[in-house]
């Protein structure tokens, strides 16, 4: 008997800052992006969403609401652009997908 949890996709709203190395989000004092990928648990989520930001060069601040997808209603109710990366995902059980930064600066606060 297995003890492994069913995988499923994962969303979660991911808060990340601009390391000096990264080309991204140069302007920006902080950032936060939908992060969706295959996960059996929150902590595989986290780790999934951690390797992620590394790879762009970002800092993980904090990860917002992180749960399985389908606990958030029908994809009827979900944003297009929702819809669209978990299509993305769903055809690729090694994605982890990340939709549009939305960024703030200094001259926001």
């Amino acid at each position: 008997m297995s003890t492994e949890r069913q995988k499923q996709i994962w969303i979660g709203l991911v808060g990340v800052r601009t390391l000096p190395s990264s080309e991204l989000l140069r302007e920006a004092t902080g950032d936060y992006v939908n992060v969706l990928t295959w996960a059996s648990d929150e902590a595989e989520f986290r780790n999934k969403a951690a390797e992620l930001m590394d790879s762009l060069k970002l800092f993980l601040v904090a990860i917002e609401n992180p749960g399985p997808l389908s606990d958030r209603g029908s994809a009827a109710n979900r944003e297009e652009s929702i819809s669209e990366l978990a299509a993305m995902v769903r055809e690729n059980p090694v994605a982890i997908i990340y939709g549009t930064f939305h960024t703030w600066t200094e001259k926001d606060m």
